[in-house]
């Protein structure tokens, strides 16, 4: 995947995938500045028990979708 975007609110490149745990939807990551605490769409994950390669896979995934979509911008016509 490619490098994380800036902040399109403030501009700070201090910006990472975050991973917060929630009993009824499961496992959830999104991207966050670590300036203004803004955030984009989260993607969530199911807390189903997993083989370890299937869980490993699905972790990537949710991390590479929620990469995209922080980086996608009003630009990019999509």
């Amino acid at each position: 995947m490619s490098k994380l975007k800036p902040c399109p609110f403030c501009g700070s490149e201090k910006v990472k995938v975050v991973l917060e745990h929630d009993r009824t939807c499961g496992r959830c990551w999104f991207v966050q500045c670590q300036t203004c605490y803004s955030q984009g769409s989260s993607m969530v994950e199911s807390m189903d028990r997993q083989e370890p390669d299937e869980a490993y896979e699905q972790i990537v995934s949710a991390t590479n979708k929620a990469k995209e979509a922080w980086n996608r911008r009003v630009q990019d016509g999509d």
